[in-house]
């Protein structure tokens, strides 16, 4: 871990015959730093040799948060004058006032005489400045910077046939932002882990061997990190097993024939409890791990179900009817609220921190967003208008809303991101995928930690489809979008480079 090194003025020696000079000197000093209103002993990084203050000054009326803002620096004249390495390894950001280090992503290359570096402010109260420190000199400080877009990282390559399904569950991350998804393989389940963001995978079997296909799996984890998984088979059996600490449970039916179980999706909320739903004939049912009994029927005609839970105990589920529209309901004593009709097709929910839905939808081919609080359902806002092929909606731990969908006869991802300000322009974030599927949703809180949501940006995996014909699953995760959002009056200003030694 680096330090940051208080280093203060140098006390000279003095003679004996001047002591009394001396006490009055440090005591007007001391007067001084008592009455001084803000006065503050500077603070520098250790190891750094060279810093510069960045003042971000705020002239709206309305806090910013954990916002990017970008510097433009001439970096080869420092290269020049040896004052940086020359990939700017040795770039570092903190804040001053909480003591931590700022995130940064250096755009483009180095050593260039306008070097582009975004560098996130966490917070700036309304019409007020903020000041960061920019520190460089260190060649022995490794990289530090973020690297936007991040490499994809294919998790498994197969000649079958994998879907995705947007309003599903395919990949969670625990406490310790170790990443799992589950997927199927050589008919089987597979679980697949990577404790280094996707760079390495470690796999294995969740399923026994069996001749028939299995498929549909989603995942799910409480708070002490403990996996469930649920899948079907090809003769629409549901199954479920749990990984522990010390291991994998057995396996369990769930439910069996008659055929006709798709589309499982399963939740756990703030109590660990876990919840399910899943279409039988036509039909969504539910099933509660903790009382253990016979699934119960919630709705007929419908198709294509989902479940979620927020912080508290509660539990939403959403299905498409059959009259072409959209229901929520949420789970209330005794059974479940009355159904809720939207308008649209292709649901797809997340649920922040005050226990708000987020939806997605289509609707007369336009991609279409609603948020319901407990004041009911906001006015709807349309965020693309061409005809989608996929869509999938997430949080970050600020609540930030993200959109990820794909358009009819593409295979490109576009991004869309809502925060205080707004929402930004579509980002073209991949080429050649599809079906993305964005890690989303709250997972039960644990010393202010949530287990599921980046910490900002996004993550997510989706399938490509290579010159060999092989489908391969892919994990993308950009933690650090980039963007500006017209409305955060942001101004910048740098000061001259000051030296550790003129302190």
């Amino acid at each position: 871990m680096f330090k940051f090194l208080n280093r203060g003025n140098s006390t000279y020696s003095a003679t004996i015959t001047i002591i009394i000079l001396v006490v009055i000197l440090v005591s007007g000093i001391l007067i001084y730093e008592l009455f001084t209103e803000g006065f503050e002993k500077d603070v520098w990084l250790e190891s750094w040799q060279y810093r510069r203050l960045v003042v971000v000054e705020n002239s709206a009326n309305k806090e910013v948060l954990n916002y990017p803002v970008l510097l433009h620096i001439n970096t080869s004249l420092l290269v020049e004058e040896g004052k940086l390495v020359s990939d700017c390894r040795d770039i570092r950001f903190t804040d001053p006032d909480s003591k931590k280090f700022l995130t940064h992503w250096i755009e483009g290359e180095c050593d260039t005489k306008d070097t582009k570096i975004w560098v996130n402010i966490p917070f700036v109260n309304p019409i007020s400045k903020k000041t960061i420190h920019l520190y460089y000199g260190n060649e022995e400080a490794e990289d530090e910077s973020l690297s936007l877009p991040a490499e994809d990282v294919i998790i498994t390559e197969t000649k079958g046939e994998m879907i995705l399904s947007d309003n599903q569950r395919n990949c969670v991350r625990d406490l310790n932002a170790t990443l799992y998804c589950v997927m199927p393989k050589a008919n089987a389940i597979y679980l697949f882990k990577s404790t280094n963001e996707g760079k390495d995978w470690q796999e294995e079997k969740v399923s026994g061997d069996s001749a028939l296909k299995q498929m549909q799996p989603v995942i799910a984890l409480d708070s002490s990190n403990k996996i469930s998984i649920v899948w079907q088979d090809a003769t629409s059996h549901l199954y479920y097993r749990q990984k522990t600490t010390v291991g994998w449970d057995e396996i369990k039916t769930i439910a069996q024939k008659p055929a006709g179980y798709f589309s499982p999706s399963i939740a756990i909320d703030s109590y660990n409890n876990k919840h399910l739903v899943y279409t039988g004939k036509d039909s969504v049912y539910y099933w509660n791990f903790l009382i253990g009994k016979e699934p119960t029927k919630i709705a007929e005609n419908v198709a294509n179900p989902s479940i979620i839970a927020g912080l508290r105990s509660d539990v939403f589920v959403l299905y498409a009817a059959s009259d072409k529209s959209i229901v929520l309901r949420q789970m209330i004593t005794g059974g479940w609220s009355e159904e809720e009709k939207l308008e649209g097709a292709e649901p797809v929910m997340a649920v922040d921190s005050k226990s708000n839905i987020h939806l997605i939808h289509q609707e007369n081919s336009q991609l279409v967003y609603l948020k319901r609080t407990s004041e009911g359902w906001q006015e709807k806002e349309v965020l693309d208008t061409a005809r989608q092929s996929s869509a999938s909606i997430a949080l970050d731990k600020e609540n930030n809303v993200y959109v990820v969908f794909s358009r009819k006869g593409e295979s490109t991802a576009y991004l869309r991101k809502k925060d205080s300000n707004g929402w930004s322009e579509a980002e073209k974030i991949t080429e050649n995928g599809w079906q993305s599927n964005l890690i989303w949703g709250i997972q039960p809180e644990e010393n202010n930690i949530y287990s599921n949501i980046p910490r900002q940006g996004f993550a997510m995996v989706y399938l490509s489809t290579e010159d060999s014909g092989a489908q391969s699953l892919r994990f993308y995760s950009a933690p650090f979008t980039i963007y500006q959002v017209a409305g955060s009056e942001l101004i910048l200003s740098i000061e001259e480079e000051r030296d550790i030694n003129d302190y």
